[in-house]
């Protein structure tokens, strides 16, 4: 079991931990400048450009914090022994941050959520013990899998692009076969529920491999694009079509704004650079192809224009109050915006305070029940909170891999008359008919059940 946990950031040292199972005792009270703090046996892995992941081993349960270089380096320093002021004098000296507002307080709580303090000045934090086997053997995996991943960053640089894939895909499906077999096991139990009265066992059998060996494909994308750099750009432009253009050219001369709503068919993160080479503008929010800690990425700046036709794209890397403003101003603008609205796993439920001047209601990503295959499925309501922001048309978008080439399908728009929701995943049903392998949800969606959510 892996536990996420999250704080805010402050002053350069940024943790996130975000999950459950808090830890019993997360005061810092006890904790003074003077304090010294043990903690368990941990490894760091480096995230992004300025993106690392702490991640404690030995213990039964593995946790980690998401955080930045300076609060990886305050995590070393820790575990060196070194007192929390000794920490900030370092942090201050060595990273020009005034020493008085080189703050430990964020870390200190993310590690504390995540029960990575041992002790605090020989008091004991939580009953966890560490295992030293478990460490050592932990330790041995993760070292295994940096120098995996360091391998193929090299294949991925010298290699031609479809060939690496090619072979990082196999080299996947090949030394992990247990977790394929998991995937693949998984989703063939969601198949047979959903599809399983259509289809008989052994094509329900069949859509679960594909849908093992599309997931370990997935994976390559992600992996290529974690650091895209211009010959990967143009290898997916090269390799990337656009149907349904004129659909998206009819709704931008309504003049009042587009909204290009995502659903998630495989390796849907891949849409926002192949729609950015192909010439289209937008704005959006969320996960984005290069995780690192950046508030907003611009495409162009970042990357240049690779394809010599590219548009013009600004995206949030954090679901925030921001970046949902950000979406509903640019639709308002007569501008395009990218959403991910059909996902079917549960979020935080939060709501956001709104104050554009306007009769705008606060943003709710709750769920709705929604009929699924003939099932009941919590599902997420998003795209009919933007549809409500503005007066323009709302167009499902989904990806397809197609013989090593992605094909990108912008569909007509939805019906603005009826309950949108629904027609978006009657839109949804549609696309699992053409594409059922290629659905990214198969091993998940028995989790928005009603038994699930009651």
């Amino acid at each position: 079991m892996t536990v996420n946990v999250s704080a805010p950031d402050m002053k350069g040292i940024r943790s996130a931990v975000v999950g459950a199972d808090r830890a019993p005792d997360t005061s810092l009270s006890r904790i003074t400048d003077d304090s010294i703090c043990v903690l368990h046996s941990f490894v760091i892995r480096r995230h992004a450009d300025n993106g690392y992941i702490v991640v404690r081993i030995g213990c039964r349960t593995l946790t980690s914090v998401a955080t930045s270089r300076i609060g990886s380096v305050a995590t070393r320093l820790l575990s060196n022994g070194y007192s929390i002021r000794e920490v900030q004098d370092r942090l201050a000296a060595t990273t020009n941050l005034h020493s008085n507002n080189a703050t430990m307080t964020c870390l200190l709580q993310a590690l504390l959520d995540a029960r990575m303090i041992r002790s605090i000045d020989g008091i004991k934090v939580g009953e966890e013990k560490g295992l030293f086997w478990n460490s050592v053997v932990m330790r041995f995996r993760f070292a295994a899998r940096a120098f995996s991943e360091s391998a193929w960053r090299a294949t991925y640089a010298v290699l031609p692009t479809n060939i690496a894939h090619g072979a990082a895909t196999r080299s996947k499906l090949l030394f992990r076969p247990s977790h394929s077999r998991s995937v693949a096991e998984t989703a063939l139990c969601n198949i047979r529920r959903y599809l399983g009265d259509a289809l008989d066992d052994e094509r329900c059998r069949g859509l679960a491999k594909e849908f093992a060996k599309e997931r370990a494909k997935s994976k390559v994308d992600r992996e290529i694009l974690a650091r895209p750099n211009h010959r990967v750009l143009l290898w997916l432009f090269r390799h990337s079509v656009i149907h349904g253009l004129d659909n998206y050219r009819e709704a931008k001369e309504q003049g009042k704004g587009v909204a290009l709503c995502v659903l998630h068919f495989s390796s849907a993160y891949l849409l926002l650079p192949i729609l950015w080479l192909h010439g289209l503008s937008f704005v959006g929010a969320g996960a984005a192809p290069r995780h690192d800690l950046a508030r907003v990425i611009d495409f162009r700046e970042q990357f240049g224009d690779v394809s010599g036709q590219c548009g013009e794209v600004s995206w949030s890397t954090k679901v925030s109050l921001s970046g949902a403003l950000s979406i509903v101003r640019a639709l308002r603008r007569n501008e395009t915006a990218l959403i991910f609205g059909d996902g079917l796993i549960a979020r935080e439920n939060r709501n956001f305070a709104c104050d554009l001047g306007h009769d705008l209601m606060g943003f709710d990503p709750s769920l709705i029940p929604i009929d699924f295959f003939g099932h009941q499925l919590y599902a997420n309501a998003s795209a009919a909170w933007f549809s409500s922001q503005f007066d323009g048309p709302v167009l499902p978008v989904r990806l397809q891999r197609q013989g090593g080439r992605f094909h990108v399908y912008i569909e007509r728009p939805l019906s603005r008359r009826g309950d949108m929701v629904r027609e978006l995943y009657h839109r949804l049903e549609r696309g699992i008919c053409l594409d059922p392998a290629g659905w990214s949800y198969w091993d998940r969606v028995s989790d928005m059940s009603p038994v699930t959510h009651a």
